[in-house]
């Protein structure tokens, strides 16, 4: 893994324990795809809650997110993708290649840099719910700081120059900023958001 470490993409051994632990709090092993909806539903529901009309971007605009078959279907699959990063923590060599890749496929769906840190914060966010008690100082760098391992991965596969350092929190609905080369490729922020799922689909 030496590559992994002169990129800073190394990941210590505490904080992927913190996270792989405290991720098993929130979807236990065997969770069915109800459990996995409620929490996927949190994490739609912060995001359109601090980007408003986004809605109006997916598929499932106008229906009851509580109802809605595509949305169901689509929060789940986010969320199962969240878990599956999280298990790959323990392969890092196997897990980078598929960040990398998936960065350079958001490029096409109009996904910036600034993106990043919003889904960051809804992700902290959601965390922090499901938590409670548990969501710890140490949880929280714990799991800003594997979010940044995600991020710059999929940013460094998406070309962007030198990404700027991570800037999430659970109480934040603002993103940092980021310059692309691809300029022509910036769209308002709640572009990218119609392509969330897309993430989960490349897996």
């Amino acid at each position: 893994c030496a590559h992994l470490v002169r990129s800073g993409r190394m990941v210590d051994a505490v904080v992927k324990g913190d996270v792989q632990r405290t991720w098993e709090l929130v979807i236990p092993p065997g969770s069915g795809d109800d459990h996995v909806f409620a929490i996927g539903k949190l994490f739609f529901d912060r995001i359109f809650e601090v980007t408003p009309g986004a809605e109006a971007l997916f598929s499932f605009k106008g229906e009851d997110r509580a109802e809605s078959v595509k949305f169901r279907a689509h929060a789940i699959k986010v969320i199962k993708t969240v878990g599956v990063a999280v298990a790959k923590l323990d392969d890092l060599e196997t897990l980078v290649p598929i960040l990398e890749d998936l960065g350079k496929k958001h490029v096409a769906y109009g996904v910036v840099a600034e993106h990043y840190d919003l889904i960051g914060s809804a992700l902290l966010w959601t965390l922090k719910t499901g938590l409670a008690d548990e969501f710890t100082p140490n949880v929280e760098k714990a799991w800003t700081a594997v979010y940044g391992v995600v991020a710059n991965t999929m940013k460094a596969g998406a070309g962007y120059d030198k990404p700027a350092a991570l800037k999430v929190s659970s109480s934040s609905s603002s993103g940092g900023s980021s310059s692309s080369r691809r300029s022509g490729s910036r769209q308002p922020l709640r572009r990218g958001l119609i392509k969330l799922g897309a993430m989960a689909a490349a897996v």
